[in-house]
Formats: structure tokens, sequence, C-alpha cells
């Protein structure tokens, strides 16, 4: 140990973007018990992640950022190799992305005979040289933490050899943000949504790529769209499916119901100048936008996939949706819209659920794992 009661735990990334990852990664550098755990972040320059890094930064979180060509520079492991040197980190916990992200984590553990610790966000089965290669990563862990129990099954059914060492600790989220004025409120509702006070806000936000099942979302909204009057659906984020969802926008002639945001940063805030949340995901490790939506005080629409009913556990959280199911989504979405006093309820229910999933819970399960291998 690096004192006689602090262990020094080395966070790596090698992630070119700032996305849920790297959200739970500041978090758990923010919420752990710096009189046992001291945090040191590990990550590849990128411009996109600079706001990330001003928030580890802001919190007194050391940190140290590698310049290299490309996430499979050997670079890579020589400058971590010298952070390592300089630091003597007593475990090194990599953030695993995608399945084969943070590969010289694992190397620089074998090579300095440190402790790994991975947590897997969003493991996907592999074919040939990367399946290989993953299982034979895979024995280099001490543990592998999963942010869902759908995760963890997911897991052991792909490496059955190392099932033994997988555990489900969730993704934690922060205490609220100061809620918005009612005037800040209206604001957003009139020149970011284009909707009116008494306008029912449908929202989502998301990537906006085919996992993410806009297109069913859309493609039901139409189908209900002129039975209620005065509603809009309201979708934030950018991506590859951009053009295409323009187009069926388009074609179900929705153009002054349906609104793409494209990118913002204030996803909090714009919840809360909305009505309802809509995640009509057909893939999703965990979903802790739903928890953002319910801390926001929205009723939720999601689809029933990955972690999703492991945070909507019963039907006075939410309602679940089969995804990829227009027909499910014409259903919920209908049920929501005509049922003011059912929102109510579970908004209600939403707001101290959410407190369930928190980041210091978080950080104390992840700890417990820490003293666990530490003790080894």
């Amino acid at each position: 140990m690096s004192t006689a009661e602090t262990a020094k735990i080395l966070l790596y990334t090698d992630t070119p973007l700032y996305g849920g990852a790297e959200r739970q990664m500041l978090l758990l550098a923010k919420n752990l018990d710096q009189r046992k755990f001291q945090p040191i972040v590990v990550c590849r320059y990128s411009e996109a992640l600079d706001d990330w890094i001003k928030q580890l930064d802001q919190a007194g979180i050391k940190t140290y950022i590698t310049k290299t060509g490309s996430k499979n520079s050997p670079a890579n492991l020589s400058q971590l190799l010298k952070i390592i040197k300089l630091e003597k980190p007593d475990l090194i916990h990599a953030q695993i992305w995608n399945p084969v992200a943070s590969k010289f984590a694992f190397a620089a553990a074998k090579i300095k005979k440190i402790p790994l610790i991975i947590t897997e966000h969003d493991p996907f089965p592999l074919r040939g040289p990367r399946k290989l290669f993953k299982k034979l990563s895979l024995k280099i862990p001490a543990r592998i933490i999963t942010v869902s129990k759908a995760n963890q099954q997911l897991m052991a059914e792909l490496y059955p050899a190392h099932s033994a060492k997988i555990t489900t600790v969730y993704n934690g989220i922060e205490k609220p943000i100061k809620p918005s004025s009612d005037q800040r409120r209206a604001q957003i509702r009139k020149e970011i949504f284009h909707a009116g006070p008494a306008t029912t806000v449908l929202f989502s936000a998301g990537t906006l790529h085919e996992r993410k099942g806009y297109k069913y979302l859309i493609g039901a909204y139409g189908k209900i769209s002129k039975k209620f009057e005065n509603h809009k659906l309201v979708i934030a984020g950018e991506g590859p499916e951009r053009e295409s969802l323009e187009k069926l926008i388009q074609n179900l002639d929705l153009g002054q119901r349906v609104v793409l945001l494209g990118y913002r940063s204030n996803i909090l805030e714009l919840m809360q100048a909305a009505d309802i949340f809509v995640l009509p995901s057909l893939k999703e490790a965990f979903g802790l936008v739903i928890l953002e939506a319910m801390q926001s005080g929205l009723p939720i629409i999601a689809s029933q996939v990955g972690g999703i009913p492991e945070i909507i556990t019963s039907e006075n959280l939410g309602i679940l949706t089969k995804p990829a199911d227009k027909n499910s989504l014409v259903k919920a979405l209908t049920k929501s819209l005509s049922d003011q006093a059912l929102r109510t309820k579970l908004k209600i229910a939403g707001l101290a659920h959410w407190q369930t999933f928190s980041a210091e819970l978080m950080a104390r399960e992840t700890e417990k794992i820490y003293a666990e291998v530490l003790a080894k």
C-alpha cells in the first residue's frame, strides 16, 4: 500500500470521447473515500475530453494526459509505464468502453505485476482474432465489474471461464443540480422546444444511432400525433442516423411536431422543461439517462432491454415497451398522454427511486472490491 491506510488507484481509459463510461469514472474518482483510496486518472489527449478533464481538475483529481497518435500506438504503453514508475499505484482500474478498449492497461498490469480490475461498460459478442484476444486478456484482471445484472449474465455466457470473478456495480448519479426557475423553463419551452405553456413535451436524449431506436419512436409518434392535441416530440443528440430520421419526419409530415435539437450539453436543464421522457433503445448497457429523467421529475417510457428493467423494476416506476416494436410504443405513448394521474404517480415514484443509485453507493461498492483484491 502507498501509506499505512491509503492505496493509490490508477483509473485508466483510452477513449477519445466523453461518454457514459467517462462520466462514471469521474463520479467514482470524486466519491472515493480518499482517506483509504487516492485516485489518479490517466487518459489519452483528445479535444473532446477537455470539459471532462476540466471537471477532474476542479475536483482536485490528479490527472495524466498521454499524447499518442492513436489508441493502438505502442507509445501508450511506454507512457503508461512511465506514469506507473512515478506514481507506484497499488491497483489499476481500467474502463472498458468497448470490448477491446484499454488494452495497454492489461499489458502494464501484467508487466508491473499490479492487480487489475476492469469495468465492462458495454459488452457484446466478438468474432475472429478480437474474440481470441478478449479471451486471453480476461485472464489478467483480478475482478471484472459490469454495470448491470444483464451485462453480468452476458459476460458469463460469452466468457464462462471467468464468470466467478464478475460482479455488478450499478452506475451512480450525483445529487440534482439546482432546479431551473419557472422563467428559465418557460424560456426553454418557447425558444428551444418551440412549445407553448400548455404543450405536452415528450423528450428523449441520446446518440442518433440505430441502436437507440429513434426510427421506431418517430414512427409510433406519427401514428398517435393526430389523436391528441397540443403535444410535441423533442430529441436531443447527434449521430449518423440524423439524415435518415429527418427524412422519416418529413415523410410522416411531422415537421411541426418533432424537433431534433442536435448535441446539447445541458440535458438535465432540458429535462426539467419537458413533461415525459422516452428511451426507445434496442440495446442499453444500463440506462443512466433514465435516472437523470427521474431526478428531473419526468415519468418514464423505456424499452425492456439491457439494464433498464433493473431500474424500472415495477409498473409503478415507468412504462416498459418491447424493443423495435411500434405498436408497443403506440400503446405506451397513448397511455401516458391520456392519463395525467398516471404521469403524476410515476413522477412521484421516480423522484424517490433514483436515490437508490447514488454515486456514493457506487463508490462504496467499488471500494469493497478494491479492498478484497488488495487484501490478496
